[in-house]
């Protein structure tokens, strides 16, 4: 890929990427329209210069457990975007989904002594909102406005310049806890670049692969990775929830390996040995989350393994993962969000 020419660098913003996970480190190089020029139809003109992909390195579940050796995952990823962009960057947005991060929704207030909202009115009640959000050791990723209410009145989208006594807004905060996303900002500086925003991963995924009418009438997000699982949740065009599941494919993997009885299997082969059984109803999987039943008893006639019943599929353990973790937060995520009284 050609690397931008000087002219070119002049009306673009290029800036970088950075996804640390379990099981790979990603970054990208992008290149933007300048501030001052109009999108194009159909898009903003974005252009991907580099991609750089590299084995993960002392994490888990999205929280650094090697320093190190995550800097060393870090660095290589960045080099490799440098390399095929023709460029260097000197900082990154992160996306994040450590730290126990979550939504909470709540509602701030405001006295409007004027009796009509001005800018000054919706800014010192953000910054309320912001200060609330950050209580208890938590740092705040991301907020946003649900609604206002003014004098009673819901629904109101805006409410500069409309009269009131009293204004009321519904926000949403994504926050999570400040010592991991401290050490993140760590790494970041150790890889000598500067740290141009946090994004919370569920918010980024659901950007990533939806709609603007899918966001407006409603929809859930979920991002299986290999030691998270995020869920985004948009209603009415608004970003309304967010959450982590410290669970994901690696975990499926030890289970159905422990439920095998065959822990020598890899990876890759338990997966598809796994293929061969088919999904029953949600209301099966609540009561034995995945209770399997064998497609091809022949084959597994033929092949027996140590432990494992040809007759009727074997259930998870009971110490699963999957059964005191995933389940609950599905049910969750898949209900309709809660208006705001």
């Amino acid at each position: 890929m050609m690397a931008p020419s000087s002219s070119d660098r002049r009306n673009q913003q290029i800036f970088g990427i950075l996804d640390i996970g379990t099981s790979k480190v990603g970054a990208a190089i992008i290149a933007a329209p300048a501030i001052d020029v109009r999108p194009r139809a159909g898009g903003w003109g974005l252009r991907f210069l580099g991609l750089g992909l590299q084995k993960s390195k002392g994490v888990k579940a999205g929280v650094l457990t090697d320093l190190d050796a995550a800097e060393d995952a870090v660095r290589a990823a960045i080099s490799q975007a440098e390399q095929a962009a023709g460029l260097n960057i000197s900082s990154v947005s992160v996306a994040i989904a450590a730290g126990r991060l979550g939504s909470r929704h709540f509602a701030a207030n405001a006295d409007i002594g004027s009796g009509v909202v001005s800018d000054g009115d919706v800014q010192r009640m953000m910054h309320g909102g912001r200060a609330f959000a950050e209580r208890d050791g938590r740092m705040l990723i991301h907020m946003n406005r649900l609604g206002f209410r003014l004098d009673g009145t819901e629904g109101v989208l805006d409410a500069r310049g409309l009269a009131a006594r009293k204004l009321s807004a519904y926000l949403h905060a994504v926050t999570a806890d400040e010592a991991p996303l401290r050490n993140l900002l760590l790494l970041i500086e150790r890889a000598h670049l500067a740290c141009d925003g946090l994004v919370a991963a569920p918010y980024a995924s659901a950007l990533a692969v939806t709609t603007e009418e899918e966001r407006a009438l409603g929809v859930t997000t979920i991002d299986f990775g290999a030691g998270t699982t995020t869920i985004g949740i948009f209603a009415d065009g608004r970003f309304v929830g967010a959450d982590v599941v410290p669970v994901g494919s690696q975990h499926i993997t030890f289970d159905i390996a422990k439920t095998l009885q065959h822990h020598s299997l890899r990876p890759s082969e338990s997966k598809r040995f796994m293929a061969q059984w088919s999904l029953p109803s949600l209301t099966s999987m609540k009561r034995s989350l995945i209770p399997l039943r064998a497609k091809r008893t022949a084959r597994l006639t033929r092949r027996p393994r140590r432990g494992l019943r040809t007759s009727s599929a074997p259930a998870l353990p009971k110490s699963s993962v999957l059964r005191a973790s995933v389940w609950p937060r599905m049910v969750r995520a898949h209900m309709p969000a809660k208006k705001l009284s």
